[in-house]
């Protein structure tokens, strides 16, 4: 669980590991406005990327397709393009692991994806099979311990649902 792990005997996640963005303006809400400013918080060299977009949960995609403007009209900021959903022209990936839209949870990241990085530790460990295969060929397995925890902090911020 690349998204959500909290780095205590797994992997750190890219949620635990993205910098703080920002709270939104309210209690379990956040407006579209909370989402530029969650793209500008992020450093400038890696919201341009190509890697660079939205994770969010369904729950805030959900919540972003129902945004009217103050005039009750639907804001077409967010909408489906012909690749999945986009804000104003930036990708957006659902993931079911993410959080909510509720007071305290962190339901969307924004920067450049790739910044996450699976660091690999150690040395291999290479183990014969103990069983032959149909061939009787000898089988050998490969193992690398690894951890998630080269996310660059700059290149990835959190939106946080104001309590």
């Amino acid at each position: 669980d690349a998204v959500g792990a909290d780095g205590v005997g797994k992997m750190q996640g890219i949620v635990t590991g993205a910098g703080a963005g920002l709270d939104s303006t309210g209690a379990g809400d956040f407006t579209h406005q909370n989402l530029y400013t969650l793209i500008e918080s992020v450093d400038s060299a890696y919201a341009d990327m190509p890697g660079s977009g939205f994770l969010m949960s369904r729950n805030m995609v959900t919540e972003c397709l129902k945004k009217a403007d103050s005039n009750n009209r639907f804001n077409r900021l967010f909408y489906r393009g012909p690749n999945g959903y986009e804000f104003d022209g930036h990708r957006v990936i659902s993931v079911p692991q993410m959080a909510s839209v509720a007071a305290g949870n962190v339901p969307c990241v924004y920067g450049d994806l790739s910044a996450y990085k699976v660091r690999v530790v150690g040395a291999p460990r290479i183990y014969r099979s103990l069983q032959p295969n149909k061939n009787e060929m000898i089988e050998f397995y490969g193992f690398w311990d690894a951890d998630g925890e080269l996310i660059n902090s700059n290149a990835v911020k959190k939106l946080t649902i104001a309590s």
